[in-house]
């Protein structure tokens, strides 16, 4: 997937070479995505669901590795970039099931530190702290918080800009095991969101998922998250005193999925 630079350069100038300096703490290391928990499984027993995380590789024969994932928590991910997944559900009966994504959050990551009054990301300034909190100016006068500091616990709190409302999530429904092939040409698709989209809204605005009629075995629902680029970028007052757009007020922060209940419905 093409990624996007957060700021344009304008010109190779001494003042462009220390702005590349300072992007580079977005890009400190590669998108993690750590497990440790996510399975349910109805009452009665008849569904069973869990969890797997897509990965893309297009010199792999198959293209798509899919792997056992129990929890979800993305970090270190960069605008425009899309996370593929699918709940394998075995089926006792056939009946339909109803899957809700619960505990979705932001939380700052260990990159951010304060040495004085200066907050750095990646060893970076690019904030100041004032009366233990890190405020924004958005154009027009608008002002909002990015962090507060907890001294106690010298600690970093998110406030008004949160990751999970930055991201975007994809249902592409019901699929066999082999859904990312194309069965008429044979093709594969790739790790584009828009490839076989199917309905797209605010990962914070999804309710639950509904799948009917499944049939007793095995069967997957598709979806993906996407960091959206457009979504990131907020226009602000920047430490040199001039309003930029950029996509910065999201970097070091961590989205989390803590769990996924289900529900079996009854006709």
């Amino acid at each position: 997937m093409k990624k996007y630079l957060i700021l344009n350069l304008i010109s190779l100038t001494a003042t462009a070479l220390l702005l590349v300096l300072v992007l580079m703490a977005w890009y400190v290391s590669n998108t993690v995505v750590t497990a440790s928990g996510i399975m349910a499984r109805t009452a009665d027993g008849n569904f069973t669901l869990e969890l797997e995380r897509g990965t893309y590789d297009a010199s792999n024969p198959n293209k798509w590795t899919w792997t056992s994932t129990k929890s979800l928590s993305i970090t270190n991910m960069q605008p425009n970039d899309a996370f593929f997944f699918r709940f394998k559900i075995t089926t006792k009966n056939q009946g339909s099931l109803k899957v809700k994504l619960s505990g979705v959050n932001s939380d700052t990551s260990n990159l951010i530190q304060l040495e004085g009054t200066d907050v750095l990301i990646g060893g970076t300034k690019y904030y100041e702290l004032v009366n233990n909190k890190v405020s924004v100016t958005e154009y027009g006068n608008v002002n909002k918080t990015l962090y507060t500091y907890n001294s106690t616990d010298d600690k970093f709190q998110l406030a008004d800009y949160k990751v999970e409302d930055t991201f975007y999530f994809y249902d592409y429904g019901i699929g066999t095991e082999n859904f990312y092939k194309d069965a008429a040409t044979s093709t594969y698709y790739t790790d584009n969101v828009s490839e076989c989209k199917n309905e797209v809204q605010y990962l914070t605005n999804v309710s639950d998922t509904t799948y009917t009629d499944l049939s007793e075995g095995i069967s997957y629902g598709y979806f993906a998250l996407e960091f959206n680029d457009l979504e990131s970028i907020r226009n602000y007052l920047h430490l040199d005193g001039f309003y930029k757009s950029d996509s910065n007020l999201f970097q070091a922060q961590t989205l989390v999925i803590q769990n996924v209940s289900v529900e079996e419905l009854r006709s």
